[in-house]
């Protein structure tokens, strides 16, 4: 089930622990970008989380060691949300669309074994063509057999309607935190810590909250 029009502001009033969170991202940083605060939230209340990228961010880089880095980089944001687990596979970034059918049956994989209550991934909506691949797949694996939520990230357009609050007032700093462990993508503009509280900000002042 996509949820799309029910607003709903969670303040974690009711009894979610020991559920299994699942976050699903194309590149290296989208889970951080999309859902990081969230993620290090239903953490600390006591669900399993667990990541899962579909590619190591290869694109751009010369040597491989360049590469190896946004890997690394992966794994170290993971460890300032606490997941249970990340798995980062090696798909061809900015062409996911090629292999969308193994891309589904590696989703699938991972939710078979993982049996998440709530998928968080891209949105439809997103331009970047990696993105709504992940979507896709991500989609077609799950099956209805848990909630999809879907999160915005810099390639977002500003059409983009939540539907789905969390308060992560007390979270935004360690979002933050994981985000800077990406080194390689610090040159980016909206990367920058003020960018990204502002962000939070917007949609905070949407849901009457403060991110």
């Amino acid at each position: 089930t996509v949820l799309v029009t029910l607003v709903w502001l969670l303040r974690f009033g009711r009894n979610v622990s020991h559920q299994v969170v699942l976050a699903i991202g194309a590149h290296p940083d989208d889970i951080e970008f999309g859902c990081g605060a969230t993620l290090l939230r239903y953490r600390e209340t006591g669900c399993h989380t667990y990541g899962l990228v579909l590619t190591a961010g290869r694109e751009g880089f010369i040597s491989k060691k360049e590469s190896e880095a946004r890997v690394n980089e992966a794994h170290a944001g993971a460890k300032k949300l606490a997941l249970s687990n990340l798995e980062i596979l090696d798909f061809p970034d900015t062409h996911l669309s090629a292999h969308k059918q193994k891309i589904k049956d590696a989703i699938e994989a991972v939710v078979k074994r993982t049996k998440p209550d709530i998928v968080f991934t891209h949105t439809p909506h997103d331009l970047h063509s990696d993105h709504k691949t992940v979507f896709e797949a991500t989609r077609e694996a799950v099956r209805g057999a848990c909630t999809i939520l879907c999160y915005e990230n810099p390639n977002t357009p500003v059409g983009f309607q939540p539907a789905y609050y969390v308060d992560v007032t007390d979270y935004i700093d360690d979002k933050i935190a994981a985000l800077a462990q990406h080194k390689t993508q610090a040159g980016k503009a909206y990367a920058a810590p003020d960018v990204v509280r502002s962000s939070a900000g917007f949609r905070g002042t949407q849901a009457r909250i403060k991110y």
